[in-house]
């Protein structure tokens, strides 16, 4: 089997399953209405049976047991023409709080959330790749078990850089920070703390808090494109997250645009990452500086992609074909998405996606030039809404968990 669509336990080191029994349903089910319900705050059953497509038997019981898991609420009568009014259903929001962690190249981010999404508490802090993976754990934990002890949380998702092989527990390959795919994450991370912990790779769980928390349908094929330091694609579906047969699905970065192409660390030339990444627009600016080029960017120490998409605002030339260029890469390492997922929504997010309008029309009309008129014009794209989704989906990933099985973290 060449990968899966399931939402099966980002830990699992066992062989994925080949078909789905009663309780995978119902856990895929469960899931859905209480996003829907977070979605439509005050919806009634028979609203969410409709928005659903599920019977009014199955809502019934399904909400039944997830108002005596204190998870929904009913929160009044919807008011009505004719007729006994519909009672209204809310998440019950603080019932379950997790802790999020996002690990990145050169930062980490970790984070308190309740289960609708809501940010109750962050910290975070810079990470030094000179000083190893060993010292980068220290500090995670350390932040970490500060947001801890404040408040009752339930469980912790970490969202990782990969490519991570789920399997293995391990990252494959951070760029510019080696070290990494000798630790074996889930026993580091299951040891700082006394709680379930669930791994996923940032891209995916970029995906996933897009698809709990960001306010889409819940029928679509959404295609999360993250573009921050590095480069990677969630892709999800009411079944799920496709994940692939060791999980390292959606690892783009290293998807090669160019066959002669600029070297990578990972061993190939011309991956995507080395052409659209943040660290890449900002290395493409400083070597066109050191050319002699004109910029008000000149004497900007240190200089950040929010300098470059700053500049590139004030109608600074060299900032504005550096985005463009980036751009440009981001629209054709897209276009081969688009053919072999077929999403219906393309959202991108991260560092990148501070390039606002000019950098989306831009990656549109690649699109536009590169796909079938029947193909692009059903298709959207736009930018990510969420302050942080990657940290969001970290939460997510442990949200997505307790949604399983809410009695199984009661007690935690």
């Amino acid at each position: 089997m060449s990968g899966r669509w399931s939402f099966l336990d980002s830990t699992d080191i066992k062989r994925p399953k080949l078909g789905s029994n009663a309780t995978d349903i119902q856990q895929q089910n469960r899931a859905l209405l209480v996003r829907l319900v977070r979605q439509y705050s005050g919806c009634s059953r028979a609203q969410l049976a409709k928005m659903s497509g599920l019977t009014q038997a199955t809502v019934t019981k399904i909400v039944a047991d997830l108002l005596a898991m204190d998870i929904l609420q009913e929160s009044g009568r919807q008011s009505a023409q004719r007729g006994r009014r519909a009672t209204s259903l809310q998440v019950r929001s603080d019932r379950f709080l997790v802790l999020g962690i996002k690990l990145a190249r050169t930062s980490f981010a970790a984070g308190v959330f309740d289960i609708s999404g809501q940010l109750y508490e962050q910290v975070q802090g810079p990470l030094n790749p000179g000083r190893g993976p060993d010292r980068a754990l220290h500090s995670i934990q350390k932040a970490a078990q500060k947001l801890k002890s404040l408040y009752p949380v339930r469980a912790v998702g970490v969202a990782l850089p990969g490519p991570y092989f789920r399997r293995a527990g391990k990252i494959g390959l951070m760029t510019g920070f080696p070290g990494w795919e000798k630790v074996d994450l889930h026993a580091a991370f299951a040891r700082m703390f006394a709680l379930p912990v669930f791994l996923e790779h940032d891209a995916k769980a970029g995906a996933l808090a897009e698809w709990y928390f960001g306010g889409h349908k819940p029928d679509e094929v959404l295609l999360y494109f993250l573009a921050g330091e590095g480069i990677g694609a969630g892709i999800i579906s009411q079944q799920g997250v496709f994940v692939g047969s060791q999980g390292i699905a959606g690892e783009i970065g290293h998807m090669s645009i160019d066959y002669d192409g600029r070297p990578c660390s990972c061993g190939s030339r011309g991956c995507l990452e080395r052409y659209c990444s943040s660290l890449a627009l900002v290395a493409d600016v400083q070597k066109a500086l050191c050319r002699g080029a004109a910029s008000c960017l000149k004497d900007v120490q240190p200089l950040t992609p929010q300098a470059v998409f700053g500049a590139a605002a004030q109608g600074d030339i060299l900032a504005q074909q550096a985005v463009d260029t980036a751009a440009d890469y981001m629209g054709y390492g897209l276009a081969n998405l688009v053919s072999a997922y077929d999403p219906g929504r393309i959202i991108i997010g991260q560092t990148m996606a501070l390039g606002g309008q000019r950098l989306l029309s831009r990656v549109r009309a690649v699109l536009q030039q590169r796909l079938l008129p029947q193909v692009y014009t059903c298709l959207k794209v736009e930018l990510s809404a969420l302050p942080d989704a990657i940290l969001s989906g970290a939460a997510a990933t442990a949200t997505d968990q307790i949604l399983k099985d809410p009695a199984a973290f009661a007690g935690s």
